[in-house]
Parts: structure tokens; sequence; C-alpha cells
């Protein structure tokens, strides 16, 4: 009985403990005299974020009532909201050194565990990773897969030719046009994806942006209690294992449109990954150019090492190569869909467009070469304001 007693005693000042820690962790901004909406206890602003249908809608309402500095609570995790451009240059650029590394998704350390793409490596692992795929995107390597983007080009062109004058719907084929270009670009895959309406590729990456991941319910659970998260990798991982071997074994197999998308895109790069290990491929395009630089065995980041000797695991190649094309998919089909609005609705803007482009285009050159585009300052500042 006095056991119990001292077990139970012992119980509940832990238990005191734990709720007083959250508590005053809430009084952060506070402390530092920086405002924001109240949090609620335990969740912080998330329960706000996971009923609204857009976060950055709700982060813009706080902005206009709280200003261009103010804190939010994920969970107890204090962040900050700047929308100040003199701070944001501290940040981003001033203190760069300081502030690079982001905080990696739940769905993507399950996956890959240690492994991170560029936009979610840290540190020294973000140093070696930008210094390894940094050269991919230089001009050289760019002119190089011109003809590939031509080749997309020139069957979008097509496709708005046979509509013979009828409305349509661009943005739909930029989409199909866009993931075109990443397929063979990225990974040399011609999917023929502006004629193949069913084409599993697009349907996944399309897929991506529908679910929200943040909304999962084990995502949110790791969010909230950041220390579950070794178990909650294990139940999912189980779930993920679960559902392969139901689809490989049983009679009635899974559909295809089970699971995350993106779960299913990963797999289906690790498999053209090996595809390409076991072949004699020439292809110039952005998986060769990492493969050139990758290794199968355990990298360790040590600043006292040389950045030149340093390689990309096969795995970070599938991950950045993920990244790449879902980064660069719906972001470029919306700025092609708006450029092409802007355009529409600004006619003098068009015509002392086509004039630049007229007076560079030298008669009897077919297509223009990436030299040419370079040149087009006009075009230059006119892609600029579209993306500003």
């Amino acid at each position: 009985m006095f056991i119990t007693i001292i077990l139970l005693t012992v119980a509940i000042c832990l238990i005191v403990t734990y709720l007083y820690k959250i508590k005053s962790s809430y009084d952060y901004f506070q402390r530092r005299n920086i405002s924001g909406p109240s949090p609620q206890f335990f969740f912080g602003h998330y329960l706000t974020l996971w009923n609204v249908p857009f976060y950055s809608r709700q982060l813009q309402k706080w902005t206009h009532q709280y200003g261009n500095i103010y804190g939010l609570f994920e969970g107890t995790r204090p962040v900050y909201v700047v929308s100040d451009v003199d701070f944001l240059q501290e940040v981003f650029v001033k203190q760069f050194s300081s502030f690079h590394s982001r905080r990696r998704p739940f769905i993507t350390r399950i996956l890959k565990g240690n492994q991170a793409h560029l936009f979610s490596a840290q540190a020294d692992q973000w140093r070696r990773q930008r210094h390894v795929i940094n050269p991919t995107f230089s001009a050289a390597k760019l002119k190089m897969m011109t003809p590939l983007i031509n080749q997309c080009i020139e069957s979008l062109i097509k496709k708005v030719n046979d509509m013979n004058g009828a409305d349509f719907n661009i943005y739909a084929l930029y989409k199909r046009m866009t993931m075109d270009v990443i397929c063979r670009c990225a990974f040399g895959i011609d999917a023929d994806m502006q004629n193949d309406l069913d084409n599993i590729y697009m349907k996944k990456s399309i897929a991506c942006f529908d679910i929200d991941v943040e909304k999962l319910s084990i995502v949110k659970l790791s969010n909230v209690m950041p220390f579950l998260i070794p178990f909650l990798t294990q139940i999912f991982k189980f779930g993920l294992f679960v559902q392969r071997t139901t689809k490989k074994w049983s009679s009635n197999m899974l559909s295809e449109n089970d699971g995350l998308p993106v779960t299913w895109l990963i797999e289906r790069l690790e498999e053209l990954l090996k595809q390409r290990l076991s072949s004699e491929s020439k292809r110039t395009d952005l998986l060769k150019l990492m493969l050139d630089a990758a290794t199968e065995e355990e990298i360790k980041d040590d600043t006292s090492e040389e950045l030149s000797s340093k390689k990309l695991h096969y795995n970070e190649v599938v991950l950045n190569i993920l990244v790449f094309m879902l980064a660069g998919f719906e972001t470029t089909s919306n700025t092609l869909a708006f450029a092409t609005f802007s355009l529409a609705t600004t006619p003098h803007v068009q015509d002392k467009l086509q004039m630049e482009i007229d007076e560079l285009w030298e008669d009897g050159i077919d297509k223009l070469d990436y030299d040419t585009v370079a040149n087009m300052t006009y075009l230059d500042m006119f892609v600029r304001e579209v993306l500003r």
C-alpha cells in the first residue's frame, strides 16, 4: 500500500510538472513582447490551422491583424511568422549560415530515415548536397537538355493548333507539358503525357497536391507530440509493409490509388534508379548527372573533409529527383498559365515581347537555343514580374 501511494504521488508530480511545462512554454512570445493570436493548451494554434481550407489564407489574415512579425505555436513549439523584408534579408542573406536548415517532413523521415533531399537536409548534409547538385544546373548542362525541352514544346504547339480556334483550358495543357519536360529531363521517361490522358505518373503527381499531408492523423500526432515520432514511425512502416504484402499476395489486389501517392512515386523512382544502374544508357538527364556523383556506400557528413570528395547516396538521388519533379510541376505550370493571362490582358506588353523575339530570332533557325533566350532581356523582366 505504501509503495502504491509513493508511485501514485510520483506519477501525479510528473503529470503536474509536464502540464506546468506546457503552460509555461506559451509565455515565450509574451516575454519577448511579440504579439500573436492566443494559443490553445497543448495544441497551440494547430486546431485553428487544421480546420481552415488553406494555411496560407489564415496566416495572411493573422498578418493583417498582428503585423509583419508575430508568433504562433505548433503544439508547444514557438514559430515566428515573418513578412518583414528587412528581417527576411537578415535571415535569408546576411545570416544564412545560421538559418539554412528546415525541419524534415514526417513522411520523408519515415520513408528514408536519415536521408533527405536538398530542401530538408541540414547543416553539413545540406552543404554536401548543394555542392554536388549545383553543377547539375549549370548553363552547359541545361544546354544539353534543350533538345528534350524543345520536343515537349513542339508537342504543346501541335495540341494548341489542333484546337482550330476553339476555346480550351490551356492550364491543363501546361500541366501536361511541364510534367512531360520534367520526366524527360529528370529521368529520361518518354511517357507521352500530353497525349496519354491516363498516364499514371501524371495522376500520382496531381494527387500529391490533392492530399494535405499535414492533416493526416498520424502527422498531426507527430506534430503535437514529437516525442512519439519513433513509435509513430514504426506504426507507419508496419502499415506500409502490410499494404505492400497484401497487394503482392492477395487475389483481390489493392487499387493503385491506395496509399499515399508520394510513396508510390518513390517506389517507382527506386525501380527506375536500379534499371538505370544496370543499363548502359548514355542519355543525358538529371538522373544520370546525379548518378555520376552518387554511391551506395554510407556517407558521413564531416566538416573536416573536403567537399570536393563528397557524393550523394542513392537514396538522396531518389529524394532529390522526387522534389525536382513535384516542385517543378505545379510551380512551372502556374507560372506559364499566369504569364499567358498577363499577355492576353496587356496587349502592349505582348507586342513589345513579340518584337524582341522577332529581333533576336534569326531567319533560318527553326528552334530557339539557350543563348538566344538568355539574351532576351525584356522576356527576362516579364517572367520576373509574373513571378513577383
